[in-house]
């Protein structure tokens, strides 16, 4: 099938990626579900996975300018044990170390039958194209 005939048979793009993007969640929910695991809240993956890959903390919420919801997502993550320390300058614990293993696997895996559906050429359009509506975001952001 064309491209085209695809963009006209299907919703647009925004909201298809709104929606594929909900695949990396639910493999992540999934997968912390299935390993025994504290459920991690909305925006949970990005501070835990952030903090584990070394991301300074005021990076990471300062991203997304949703920081009630950012501070809420904090304070779960204290509760369920995956955050110690001073709740401006979080630290991950033994077991947010865990879950980011976990987390980081379930990515893995879905970014792998991904590629095995694209192919490589297409995985590097994929990425050619979503690297390019980050550079669009960022642009826009800084203008205003």
């Amino acid at each position: 099938m064309a491209v085209d005939d695809l963009l006209n048979d299907l919703p647009g793009i925004a909201i298809l990626l709104r929606e594929a993007r909900g695949a990396y969640g639910a493999a992540i929910r999934e997968a912390v579900a299935l390993a025994g695991m504290q459920p991690l809240p909305v925006n949970g993956p990005l501070i835990v996975g952030g903090l584990h890959e070394g991301v300074p903390f005021d990076r990471l919420v300062s991203q997304r300018r949703q920081s009630i919801v950012k501070y809420e997502t904090i304070e779960r993550l204290f509760e369920a044990g995956y955050l110690s320390g001073a709740a401006d300058n979080p630290m991950l614990t033994e077991s947010g170390h865990e879950v980011s293993h976990v987390m980081m696997e379930a990515v893995t895996t879905l970014t792998g039958e991904l590629r095995a559906r694209l192919g490589d050429d297409g995985m590097e359009s994929f990425l050619v194209g979503l690297l390019y509506l980050i550079e669009v975001k960022e642009s826009r952001e800084e203008e205003n």
